[in-house]
């Protein structure tokens, strides 16, 4: 099996109402049902809980799981987890330092990929396999879209780098639109 043929992931709350519908798990059970990826889904909203289950991600007994996805709001400095509770990119990285190897981390977040420096920081501090994620603020619609793709063609193909010059090639506008970053 190649390390990347299964979704570890981790969502945000979207909105402060609780009874906002808005969530990723319905792609996620597309990408289940259609593509027979396998898919572990977790709602987190404190900072405890994302590095907790971070690190259970990254236990021998999940290593199937080599795509961790975290679907939160997000800015050029990190994710906000739930109203004004956020946590900066790198003090992220710091929390997880070591933990990646072998594995693809998306940022399924507005503008975290927008300070290219700081992406690559997080990327050889966890020693991630690979990082990418968005440079703009991104429609929720537009961005589920994309990911839908992306997490596919990653449990497709077996190099990150193939990924994104397929996406970058069969999706360039949506690509432009969104700010996608891979490094």
């Amino acid at each position: 099996m190649k390390v990347g043929r299964n979704i570890f992931a981790l969502e945000g709350e979207w909105d402060n109402r609780l009874d906002s519908k808005d969530t990723v798990k319905s792609a996620l059970t597309f990408l289940n049902q259609i593509y027979d990826i396998d898919i572990i889904f977790r709602k987190v909203n404190t900072e405890e809980g994302l590095i907790g289950y971070l690190k259970e991600a990254c236990r021998p007994s999940y290593k199937k799981y080599g795509i961790i996805l975290l679907a939160f709001h997000g800015t050029k400095q990190g994710l906000e987890l739930f109203k004004n509770n956020s946590i900066e990119l790198l003090a992220l990285a710091e929390y997880c330092k070591g933990l990646f190897n072998d594995k693809i981390i998306h940022f399924s977040s507005c503008s975290t990929a927008g300070d290219t420096e700081r992406f690559k920081e997080f990327k050889a501090i966890t020693e991630a396999k690979a990082v990418m994620g968005y440079s703009k603020n991104v429609s929720f619609l537009e961005s589920t879209l994309f990911d839908i793709a992306l997490l596919q063609k990653l449990n497709e193909f077996s190099r990150p780098g193939d990924v994104n010059n397929y996406m970058k090639r069969e999706f360039n506008s949506l690509c432009n639109t969104l700010g996608f970053k891979m490094i």
